[in-house]
């Protein structure tokens, strides 16, 4: 299965679209609005780096399904879903922080096949294919070599109630650092490229948070597991750090009830 010609185009459309995002960031022309929770907003650029996105692959590939974080899902019959995030880190980008994505993924079934998430503030291209190496403007990356946790900066993206969970908890604040950044696109990226060595985020059906972005992981040599104990929450990261965060004596075991609420085996969202 050859995906070059998906994966350049895929690549001059994030560049496309992250051109509209840098225009509206320089010029101040946000205007924010939420969507279903206060806290949730969006601005006129993603909208407008969405169409740039979505125009281009419907026109490229009409019968793939589009699957766009503001615009919702466009149906295909081909098999293939691609899934849009035209601004990862909006809330960052509303505030001025230039910290923040274009994310695109292929998804073939269940599969992702293809990565790219595309960072204006550095003009940095981040890529991926099923079939090969992850890539920092074209050239390869690999996962850093840190194989304990107490080694590891760590990137949050967890519910409030499972990071503040005893048995999460004393892993996480036993680690170098914490990074809570705004962008789970850029957390990932940063993972394969060495410069995070621990992400931990929740599968929670948007897929175009995560996919791409756990593709470059696992093509950068690393690992994308569950997180014992916490249905719908996974670690990426190296895999010897992954397997040292549940295999540690020195914590209260990850599949084990709350220590402080014996009996409650919820999962906390």
């Amino acid at each position: 299965m050859d995906l070059s010609a998906e994966l350049r185009l895929a690549s001059d459309i994030a560049l496309r679209a992250g051109a509209v995002l840098v225009e509206h960031f320089d010029a101040g022309t946000l205007n924010t609005r939420s969507k279903s929770r206060r806290q949730d907003v969006v601005t006129d650029a993603d909208i407008a780096a969405e169409k740039v996105l979505v125009d281009a692959l419907a026109a490229a590939y009409p019968e793939d399904a589009i699957l766009a974080e503001e615009s919702g899902n466009r149906d295909g019959g081909s098999g293939r879903r691609w899934c849009i995030d035209p601004l990862d880190g909006t809330a960052n980008f509303a505030a001025g922080i230039p910290h923040w994505a274009v994310a695109l993924s292929l998804l073939i079934g269940d599969r992702p096949v293809l990565a790219v998430t595309f960072d204006p503030s550095r003009d940095e291209l981040f890529t991926a294919l099923y079939d090969g190496p992850a890539q920092l403007d074209g050239w390869k990356i690999g996962i850093a070599a840190t194989s304990a946790v107490q080694d590891a900066l760590v990137a949050l993206n967890l519910p409030y109630a499972a990071r503040t969970d005893p048995r999460i908890a004393r892993r996480m604040h036993s680690s170098r650092g914490l990074r809570e950044t705004g962008s789970m696109a850029l957390d990932l990226a940063w993972v394969a490229t060495g410069r995070l060595q621990l992400a931990a985020h929740e599968h929670n059906g948007k897929l175009w948070d995560y996919a791409g972005g756990e593709l470059l992981v696992t093509r950068a040599g690393g690992a994308v597991e569950p997180l014992a104990g916490f249905p719908g929450l996974v670690l990426a990261g190296g895999r010897e750090l992954v397997a040292s965060f549940h295999e540690s004596d020195e914590w209260p075991p990850l599949d084990q009830p709350n220590p402080h609420h014996p009996n409650d085996r919820r999962y906390y969202r």
